[in-house]
């Protein structure tokens, strides 16, 4: 009887491959990020891979988990949709079985998952850039989530014998995810570990292994439980509670629930572990060009980038300036997953207690992400810091403050100069280059970004030049947005009310 579930299975995993929702599925995932690699940026840049791939695994989750759920439903009511049932009726294959063949058959499904998900990790390994390592049990989530998926599809055609039901529970799933967030964010809860996917936010500096607290291999073990309990249930349903079914439901059951009490418990101790701990201790600090910088372990490649954009603005400052000690030192906040509304916040003022204790008082932020415009935000961070001893507390640079910290910024490397424009392309009102990513910063007006852009467009040597001579007027306290136009050789800029504190 065995050879006969495994042969309909294979049957029924065919069509549920060559099913127009897998394939437009497999199309959508895939689609966009081939034509990003070949037609738009190329390969992507400074990945971090042991980052949980949580936009993959929503979107598998979503769209060919998505896909699974509904062909497997329709699969289940297929007799029903065509009227054979008393066809079937008379098979000596039994009901029970034939469910268990379905079951069986999202597995090629899940493996498409599995190979989309390979694929993903693998090029964004082989990029340049890229650091940390590569977490498999997040890899694994993929065709788990497929998996759990299309089981509820099958559950589904066991209790209703809708068609309607399971596209509505798609989209219903979707919404679960986002109140749950919600939750999340009002609460301080721990329901994400109840979650499918943990749903973050990219606001947040993701934090380096050293203080990852996010149970990944609990988190999978839940997942397979969960999956093999509505796989279970869908074999109960109608008559087929036999001895095996119930162990099997009853062991899936246990299995689920201990690996959420486990995965939540252990999760506090981590976090509370990982606020306690001094950052700079897990850190490697190098000497380059007599300035320090200081990584967390994987980042460490990542110091060339960071002393490129340094030097870069080392070089368009006066000679007093550049003769005092300077230290960039790498941030990350602790004990946080990044989840959305966080109220751990951004703990600007312990990361400075820690610079002191460590031996870089003053020293300048730096995050866990480059090359998404960040690069930027530290080049105009540190020119600041440079120009006024104050390491970057939350500030609004106006007039010619304003200007020449941008343009010290944009004209550094030409990353930073394609940065400042992406952010400026995306503000409202102002740039902010805040330290981790949000929170404490320095907050430029859009007259002083135009007035800086248009800067950036003419030969550095000669605004160089002009700043250098006009550098003491330029970067005083009253200097106006009109007197650092006059003094850059710039039609004087229309300066409005906009609500900024500065005006």
């Amino acid at each position: 009887m065995s050879r006969v579930v495994f042969a309909l299975a294979r049957v029924e995993g065919m069509r549920l491959l060559r099913h127009p929702l897998t394939i437009a599925a497999v199309l959508l995932m895939a689609g966009p990020v081939l034509y990003g690699w070949l037609f738009g940026d190329g390969l992507p840049r400074f990945g971090l891979l042991h980052e949980p791939p949580r936009g993959l695994q929503l979107a598998m989750q979503l769209v060919l988990g998505g896909a699974a759920l509904i062909a497997a439903n329709f699969a289940v009511l297929r007799a029903r949709r065509f009227g054979t049932e008393q066809q079937f009726a008379v098979l000596v294959l039994p009901e029970r079985l034939r469910v268990a063949a379905l079951l069986l058959a999202l597995v090629p499904v899940a493996l498409v998952g599995a190979l989309l998900a390979v694929i993903y990790v693998g090029v964004l390994a082989f990029a340049p850039g890229a650091v940390g390592r590569l977490d498999p049990y997040e890899v694994a989530t993929v065709p788990v989530l497929v998996l759990l998926m299309g089981g509820v599809g099958v559950l589904l055609g066991r209790l209703w014998r809708s068609v309607v039901v399971a596209p509505l529970l798609v989209v219903v799933s979707g919404a679960i995810l986002l109140v749950f967030a919600s939750v999340q964010a009002a609460t301080d809860s721990f329901v994400p570990y109840a979650m499918t996917v943990d749903i973050t936010d990219p606001m947040f500096l993701p934090p380096p292994q050293a203080l990852l607290t996010w149970p990944s291999g609990l988190h999978l073990l839940y997942l397979t439980g969960l999956a093999a309990l509505i796989g279970v249930a869908a074999l109960a349903v109608r008559g087929g509670r036999s001895t095996r079914v119930l162990v099997a439901g009853a062991v899936s059951l246990v299995l689920t629930v201990a690996a959420v009490v486990v995965q939540t418990a252990s999760t506090r101790d981590g976090l509370r572990t990982a606020a306690a701990r001094q950052q700079p201790a897990l850190q490697t600090c190098r000497v380059v060009e007599r300035v320090t910088y200081c990584a967390f372990e994987e980042f460490v490649p990542w110091i060339d980038e960071w002393s490129a954009v340094t030097q870069g603005v080392l070089r368009e400052m006066p000679p007093e300036l550049t003769n005092r000690p300077l230290a960039v030192r790498q941030r990350a906040i602790a004990g946080t997953r990044g989840a959305l509304g966080d109220p751990a916040g951004v703990p600007v003022a312990k990361w400075r207690a820690d610079d002191a204790a460590a031996g870089t008082p003053g020293a300048v932020g730096i995050g866990t992400r480059w090359g998404d415009g960040t690069e930027t935000g530290f080049a105009a961070r540190l020119a600041y810091t440079l120009i006024t001893g104050d390491p970057a507390a939350l500030s609004t640079l106006c007039g010619g403050l304003g200007v020449v910290v941008t343009w010290i910024a944009g004209q550094a490397t030409p990353l930073t100069r394609a940065g400042l424009e992406r952010i400026d392309a995306m503000s409202f009102g102002g740039v902010s280059f805040p330290e981790g990513e949000i929170g404490a910063g320095i907050l430029v007006p859009d007259a002083e970004i135009s007035l800086a852009t248009a800067l950036l467009s003419r030969p550095t040597a000669e605004v160089g030049a002009r700043v250098r001579e006009n550098w003491t007027e330029l970067t005083a306290e009253g200097t106006t947005l009109p007197r650092a136009a006059e003094l850059l050789g710039l039609p004087a800029p229309k300066v409005v009310d906009d609500g900024w504190s500065c005006r």
